[in-house]
């Protein structure tokens, strides 16, 4: 009988043992958790320009900015419905819908041209999405498309027109391609803060034969004495420069001497922000000093959706990019910059339960409502996707 108590008692014992140490071991995971979150939510936010006002006395503007948006043939079939002979990109954008809302401003690098009217849709070499693109877009909350690009004259000076059309035909605005010269530099007042956007393409893939010698505001190639003579113009209409650069080599996170000159130029000049697109992978983002109240660049946000991947380009780095977020103040009567933060987003690329192919743009920080959905082989993805961008932007 004692030997029996004896055996309980131990077993009482162990039992207790065994969950003090599951409750030690559960606290410690949640504390790690916790610290790494907040760990990634401190890396993602800048505050710039000590402004002099109190809080509730500022009058703030956000504005959002996307990277490239490239429509492969895989990305476009994806979204065809074949019951109704049209195409729905919507869902490509569900789980990263919040990231532009509560943004005044929401802007988007589209590569490519919109004339499935006049020609085929296609993607490389040359690129031509469905109408149904810009549905998507307006779900997302863009209001302002970025069009100046290597591709803005695939198919040629017709096909740059007919692209803008496309566009504003269906709620959206542009900048980057131009009717008239007047058009070159978007000017738009939010809350009594005058921001004028000004797009350059550094390439356009030897296709300035294109371009009518009466119609050089068509799409501008940067160069020293335009950007000078345009950013003059803006000074004197705006109170806060947005200059969106087409610029770099592809797939290289190195910057190129042209990044570092044209930058350079633009600040000389009073630029106040600088968001870059074209190499398809990330590149650094930092604040810019040295020029008055402080500025801010984000060199290529990447890839925002695009089949390019390790699968198809054996670069895991074109997976991944970045969503762009600015705080801009007034502050002793003119306008700055008061906060710069940035989400890394991640294209999801698989399969549904009926073997259909999809995709989705995926915050890399907060998905968790989505965990039980992916498996831990995406998920590691994911977390890898998180950890390289973050290093990438904030890179010396």
């Amino acid at each position: 009988m004692k030997k029996r108590k004896k055996y309980r008692i131990n077993y009482i014992k162990f039992f207790i043992s065994l969950t003090i140490f599951i409750l030690v071991i559960s606290i410690s995971v949640i504390t790690i958790k916790k610290l790494v979150n907040k760990s990634v939510e401190n890396k993602k936010k800048i505050y710039l320009n000590e402004l002099q006002q109190n809080e509730k006395d500022y009058k703030s503007v956000t504005l959002t900015f996307a990277g490239d948006a490239v429509y492969h043939m895989d990305i476009i079939n994806s979204a065809y419905n074949n019951a109704t002979g049209e195409y729905d990109f919507t869902s490509n954008f569900k789980t990263i819908k919040h990231l532009f809302e509560g943004s005044d401003i929401n802007v988007i690098t589209y590569d490519g041209t919109m004339v499935p009217d006049l020609y085929p849709i296609s993607a490389y070499p040359k690129f031509n999405g469905p109408f149904e693109i810009c549905n998507a877009f307006n779900y997302l909350g863009i209001n302002l498309v970025n069009l100046g690009t290597n591709h803005s004259l695939d198919y040629g000076r017709e096909g740059l027109l007919k692209t803008i059309d496309a566009f504003n035909e269906r709620g959206l605005s542009t900048i980057g391609t131009s009717k008239r010269e007047k058009d070159r530099i978007r000017y738009f007042k939010v809350k009594g803060i005058k921001f004028a956007f000004i797009s350059y393409s550094e390439f356009l893939n030897n296709n300035e034969k294109e371009i009518p010698e009466n119609e050089p505001f068509l799409v501008v190639k940067p160069s020293k004495e335009i950007i000078e003579k345009e950013l003059k113009e803006a000074k004197e209409k705006s109170d806060f420069i947005v200059v969106l650069m087409h610029w770099g080599t592809e797939y290289m996170e190195d910057l190129t001497i042209n990044e570092k000159d044209f930058s350079e130029i633009l600040f000389e000049n009073g630029a106040d922000l600088v968001i870059g697109s074209h190499p398809h992978v990330l590149q650094k983002a930092k604040v810019v000093s040295g020029y008055g109240d402080d500025k801010f660049i984000c060199y290529s946000l990447g890839n925002f959706i695009s089949n390019q991947r390790i699968e198809t380009l054996d670069n895991f780095n074109t997976e991944f990019g970045a969503v762009a977020r600015f705080k801009v103040s007034i502050n002793d009567d003119k306008a700055v910059l008061k906060e710069a933060s940035y989400v890394p987003i991640w294209v999801n690329s698989y399969k549904d339960k009926n073997q259909n192919q999809r995709y989705e743009v995926i915050d890399t920080i907060n998905y968790s409502n989505k965990k039980d959905k992916l498996s831990n082989e995406t998920i590691d993805r994911i977390d890898r996707a998180r950890e390289k961008a973050l290093e990438i932007l904030e890179g010396d």
